[in-house]
């Protein structure tokens, strides 16, 4: 498509041409046959990519109570909501947002005194807690719980429920309805068949939204059990396979862990931290100089400022959610809304209800930092290392395993799956090597690959009579590896 006359946010008119993104700007001529599309003048902005959702949450919230502060005020109101609440095809009450200003502290005897008699589970407006009913923990097996207050991330409880898989559609129509063309779901226990998921979802058109995710490189953070040695020992590991971290701070304590962390395993280029909710004065300076990227959400001041005037001292206001300032000490910032809270006021349309000085500056934090700001420029070839044996020396991925595997990584824009890389066991015979290119030649056609890297100098011969289009020879070129002498 090629759209004429359009407006971009600095006031220049110009012709875009599109494809699946972007690919031409100036002035254009429209190609033979192409859909032309007269934008008369108006604004036209790239995609916008919101940085931090949780997709499946928000198409349950669709069909969730919302027991608020907005919503819901006191015990005897909390009752009525729940009361008035829908029960699930799965024999669930599902309530989300609650905070203690709606009725105080939740647990499960209170729940059991308000809620309907049936299984309810609650939500915590942080998302990183539920609190069920006696009657909801008895479906999960947890009876004897002292409180009924379980971890969002803990699977132990949550894997026993009924998933819901429908919603998604209307989730991204809302998305697209504000221009976003791409979303990062920052759910910590994603799995990889969850990926996989949400990725054929939008092969289907179900989700129209490119996606990418966070786990298993998320970690939520807790002020009760924080460890400094933990932390960094697990940021280092995550580093040293080459992979980037996202640390969920809403607290002032997580980010100075977190900061502490970072500064003791060091930092990679596209490390983040999610929300950043308070970031102290003292802080600043530390932020700049680690390089790590601040993921926030404007939307928070306008959804819950009431509440913040209510519980944060007036000297710490200036602390909480941060934008502007961040900016201005050259922090890395890129805007999310962090739904499903709140889904249905659409918090895209909260971050640009600004001062008009400040709009173009949500635009562009939005837009150009979809691409650069969490991405590393240029296009990487990748194999995908094959585990040929179910106990074998060598660390790679099942056979079984990897087409789930080649589904995720073929989706990442700056990565090009190109094959499979295989080491066999020393001696190993030859139907391993048959297993391997059967293997290759199973996915060959579905994700367009060139390469299969499989074996070494003293079985190239074989590797190669199998398939093999890239061997390592380095042995027989060089000779074999010193052995490095103990210090002992």
């Amino acid at each position: 498509m090629l759209i004429q006359r359009a407006v971009l946010l600095d006031g220049t008119e110009t012709d875009i041409r599109v494809d699946e993104r972007i690919v031409e700007v100036g002035d254009l001529a429209p190609h033979k046959g192409e859909q032309v599309l007269d934008a008369a003048g108006q604004a036209v902005i790239p995609g916008l990519h919101d940085h931090h959702v949780h997709l499946r949450s928000a198409a349950a919230a669709l069909t969730s109570a919302r027991v608020g502060p907005a919503e819901v005020r006191g015990r005897d109101d909390l009752a009525r909501a729940l009361a008035d609440a829908g029960v699930g095809s799965d024999g669930w009450i599902r309530a989300v947002g609650y905070h203690e200003a709606v009725a105080g502290p939740l647990d499960r005897d209170v729940l059991d005194a308000v809620s309907p008699p049936v299984p309810v589970r609650v939500q915590h407006r942080s998302g990183v807690l539920w609190t069920l009913n006696s009657a909801a923990l008895a479906r999960v097996g947890l009876t004897d719980h002292p409180d009924g207050r379980l971890r969002s991330a803990d699977r132990s409880w949550s894997d026993t429920l009924q998933r819901n898989e429908s919603g998604l559609a209307e989730v991204s129509l809302r998305l697209c309805e504000y221009g976003v063309t791409g979303v990062t779901d920052a759910t910590p226990d994603f799995e990889v068949s969850d990926i996989v998921k949400l990725i054929e979802a939008h092969r289907r058109g179900e989700l129209r939204q490119r996606v990418q995710c966070l786990a298993p490189g998320k970690r939520i953070l807790h002020d009760g059990d924080l460890d400094l040695a933990e932390l960094s020992g697990w940021i280092a590991d995550r580093h040293a396979a080459d992979a980037p971290v996202a640390v969920h701070c809403v607290t002032a304590a997580q980010l100075l862990v977190t900061l502490a962390a970072l500064r003791e395993a060091g930092t990679h280029p596209q490390d983040r931290i999610e929300h950043a909710a308070v970031v102290p004065d003292d802080s600043m300076a530390d932020l700049t100089d680690l390089g790590v990227a601040v993921v926030t959400q404007p939307n928070f001041v306008a959804e819950r400022g009431d509440q913040y005037l209510a519980d944060i001292p007036a000297a710490e206001h200036h602390e909480l959610w941060r934008l502007a300032s961040l900016l201005r000490a050259g922090v890395k910032v890129a805007l999310s809304t962090d739904i499903p809270p709140q889904f249905d006021s659409m918090r895209l349309k909260l971050v640009f209800q600004l001062a008009p000085e400040h709009q173009q500056l949500a635009w562009k934090t939005f837009t150009e930092n979809s691409g650069t700001l969490l991405q590393p420029e240029g296009l990487y070839g990748s194999l995908i290392a094959a585990q040929d044996m179910p106990q074998s020396f060598w660390s790679g991925v099942p056979l079984t395993e990897i087409p789930d595997l080649a589904t995720i990584v073929a989706s990442l824009p700056r990565l090009r799956l190109r094959g499979l890389m295989a080491i066999p066991e020393p001696g190993a015979p030859r139907e391993r090597y048959a297993e391997v290119r059967a293997a290759f030649d199973e996915l060959k056609g579905r994700f367009g690959f060139d390469t299969l890297s499989m074996g070494m100098s003293d079985d190239l011969e074989l590797a190669i009579a199998e398939g093999a289009t890239m061997v390592r020879v380095g042995t027989a070129i060089f000779g074999a590896r010193r052995k490095e002498r103990s210090a002992a």
